[in-house]
């Protein structure tokens, strides 16, 4: 998995592995009030890498099977309305 802080609210993507695959659920805690937040769902990966610049946080690369070393060179981007 891989996690980074946006908008006061930690926010985690990815994982593995359960049932011989990536965690495609999203999460977001938001550290103002204590609670966990669900968030849309994408493509399940590990062994990546986030990071948040301005209003946006970046998932770059990654792996889509579980312990898998075929790494791809995709970036994902997440904002918030």
């Amino acid at each position: 998995m891989a996690a980074t802080l946006y908008h006061n609210m930690i926010v985690v993507f990815g994982g593995e592995c359960r049932d011989g695959k990536t965690f495609p659920e999203n999460e977001g805690y938001d550290v103002t009030t204590g609670t966990w937040k669900t968030l849309q769902p994408a493509e399940g990966r590990h062994g990546f890498g986030a990071a948040t610049v301005g209003d946006r946080a970046y998932f770059v690369a990654g792996a889509h099977g579980c312990g898998s070393n075929v790494v791809f060179k995709e970036l994902l981007v997440f904002t918030l309305p």
